[in-house]
């Protein structure tokens, strides 16, 4: 089965502060390469250093052991620690859709990033093909990125729902691959051949010149002492390229094309 599709994205997350305030820095564009542990974003330490050594003055002149005072520190001491956002992965930035002087709320994301080699294929299938299609069926797909290349994968996920919006009833297909070529990235164009059955060592004609039939024959122009005689076949498997001849033909026999 023939199933177009694009490359898609699968580690991308939105970053934003676990506190509010107004930020000092971004350090990241649309663009950079950031690793797991890099700033990529401060805010205005100032508010926060002050309410550190407010608390701990509290601390000081009130009882050494009161509970609430202690929290107190702790609390301003961790929100101080949380002025700096990092990066969770090694991975590239996205989208920026805040500025330094801005103020943010707490968890409110504001930097896009994306792990570049985390990727998916979301293919579509037709209705007719759709019940063939299972998952953990093997998969080729090729990119137009990287046309000399195949990338091996597995059907991961079938979503029985039509597509929206499509003048043909489509289907989507999401297939893993473990090792897309390096050019690829999400949104690049892709098609992938579903393997759905599969047999070895077996008659084929291209599926070009066989004339399909019922009830699982086809008729042929065979040709044999200087003219062309029609014969009807047995087929079995109907790929995009090839078919079986299940019988009816015998390797070596020559067959008609116009």
């Amino acid at each position: 089965v023939v199933a177009p599709g694009r490359a898609v994205g699968t580690g991308e997350v939105v970053l934003g502060m676990s506190i509010g305030g107004r930020l000092a820095a971004v350090d990241v564009r649309p663009g950079s390469i950031v690793t797991q542990g890099d700033v990529v974003a401060r805010l205005d330490t100032a508010p926060l250093e002050a309410a550190v050594e407010a608390a701990r003055l509290q601390l000081d002149r009130g009882p050494q052991d009161d509970p609430q005072l202690a929290q107190q520190v702790e609390d301003a001491e961790a929100a101080l620690s949380a002025a700096e956002l990092k990066a969770p992965f090694d991975g590239v930035v996205l989208t920026v859709t805040a500025v330094p002087g801005m103020g943010i709320n707490p968890f409110e994301g504001f930097i896009r990033l994306a792990d570049p080699r985390a990727l998916e294929v979301r293919t579509t299938v037709i209705e007719e093909d759709l019940p063939l299609v299972r998952p953990g069926q093997p998969v080729e797909v090729f990119f137009d990125a990287s046309p000399d290349a195949a990338a091996e994968g597995l059907v991961s996920r079938i979503v029985p729902r039509r597509v929206q919006g499509e003048p043909r009833p489509l289907y989507h297909v999401y297939i893993d691959i473990a090792s897309p070529p390096n050019e690829v990235v999400s949104g690049m164009t892709a098609d992938a051949s579903i393997v759905v059955a599969e047999r070895s060592d077996v008659l084929r004609l291209p599926r070009a010149i066989v004339r399909a039939g019922f009830g699982g024959t086809a008729n042929v122009e065979v040709w044999s002492g200087g003219v062309a005689q029609d014969r009807t076949v047995e087929v079995g498997l109907r790929g995009d390229v090839n078919v079986e001849i299940v019988s009816g033909l015998a390797e070596g026999d020559r067959v008609v094309a116009d």
